[in-house]
């Protein structure tokens, strides 16, 4: 027979210390399937939601890693509701406090996955924990969903949204500062291969180097970005952007280098037409010269497109919602906004009909060497949640 949810169990700090002791860091596809980032937080998890009733399931996406899906059975079962946070973390080069150790400081709570996306996801834990404690039963399925692979491009939620998965409303865990995101960008992953002729370093003249072409394509790229994007801000979301984050070239330094390639990160507005836009990216492409009058043979090879979203705020749960968040702030939070970033929202938007992007902390805090997320923030959060689970 299983033991009683603990006391402990529904307390966001305690919750927090376990969730960043167990170590989560997503190194990359070329790592992830032998280092498996996500058991530890499965395993610290699995046994606590099973003391709180939820049925826990285990979703196999690949190579031994899941999503953790659990169903806390409602009174009438109709109409579920999913709280759902992504289990792994960037890496910890560079870091400047304890990246596995739960540090309190000045009322701050510091560690890797603080901010993105542990607190956030142990608000929504803490506050379910909390509500059952407090002899809740509600009367909608709720489903936590603690899901792998978010940082290396939504792997667990494309899966459980390709699964059939669908919940009626959801909530999707990331750092807003207790507002609601009810829409944020996609992006657009994109390489450009820049071809060339080799020659000896000693007679450049005889080839054509690729590492300029690549060069000249990125200035071009980036002093006619705005033909790339043609839509402005609107009223949630800035206007699209797109930078430069890698670029790769040359064999030797004496050797006139043959072949560049770079990479684009272009944030773009949900509804944007990729292909149209990579074909833009083409011609623009295309019509790039070397200052000596040359075409540079340069053209997309390659993209990676990650889904935005866009969400009513005035749907029914997304305004309950918003009227407890400014209740339990004061006003602070609960306010309607966009985002820059992507989120596991993007895949599941399709599966869930009333969603928003929403958890406590700052986004600015994501990936720092210093991550981590305020104590009350925290707090708050833990409270928002169990006040909306009483209230369904």
């Amino acid at each position: 027979m299983p033991m009683p949810l603990r006391a402990r169990d529904a307390d966001p700090i305690y919750l927090l210390k376990g969730m960043i002791e167990s170590e989560s860091v997503n190194l990359g596809p070329e790592f992830a399937d032998r280092v498996n980032p996500e058991r530890t937080v499965v395993a610290f998890l699995e046994p606590i939601l099973k003391r709180a009733g939820f049925e826990v399931r285990k979703q196999k996406v690949r190579a031994g890693r899941v999503n953790l899906v659990a169903r806390l059975r409602g009174r009438k079962s109709s109409h579920p509701v999913m709280f759902e946070g992504h289990m792994d973390t960037v890496g910890v080069d560079g870091m400047t406090v304890p990246p596995f150790r739960l540090t309190k400081r000045g009322g701050r709570l510091y560690g890797r996955g603080t901010a993105d996306t542990k607190g956030p996801t142990v608000s929504y834990l803490g506050g379910i924990f909390q509500a059952l404690r407090d002899g809740v039963r509600p009367a909608r399925d709720i489903v936590f969903v603690g899901a792998m692979g978010e940082e290396t491009g939504c792997e667990g939620s494309r899966h459980l949204a390709r699964s059939g998965f669908h919940a009626s409303s959801g909530l999707v865990a990331e750092a807003t500062r207790l507002n609601l995101c009810v829409a944020h960008k996609c992006a657009l992953w994109w390489r450009v291969a820049v071809k060339g002729k080799t020659a000896h370093g000693s007679t450049p003249h005889l080839g054509v180097s690729a590492i300029e072409g690549a060069a000249a394509a990125v200035l071009a790229l980036k002093m006619h970005g705005g033909r790339l994007a043609k839509r402005g801000r609107t009223e949630l979301l800035s206007a699209p952007t797109l930078h430069v984050g890698c670029i790769r070239g040359g064999e030797k330094v004496n050797v006139v280098p043959a072949r560049a390639e770079f990479d684009v990160d272009s944030r773009l507005h949900p509804d944007e037409d990729v292909k149209a836009y990579l074909r833009r990216a083409n011609a623009l492409l295309r019509g790039t010269r070397l200052p000596g009058g040359k075409a540079v043979d340069a053209k997309v090879v390659a993209h990676e497109h990650f889904l935005g979203f866009g969400a009513d705020p005035d749907a029914p749960f997304l305004k309950l919602l918003g009227e407890i968040a400014r209740e339990v702030t004061r006003g602070c939070g609960g306010h309607v906004k966009g985002g820059a970033f992507f989120s596991d929202a993007g895949p599941l938007a399709k599966r869930v009909r009333e969603l928003a992007v929403f958890g406590p902390g700052d986004i600015a805090q994501a990936h720092t060497p210093d991550e981590y997320i305020d104590a009350a923030q925290l707090e708050a959060g833990t409270q928002i949640v169990r006040k909306l689970v009483a209230a369904l």
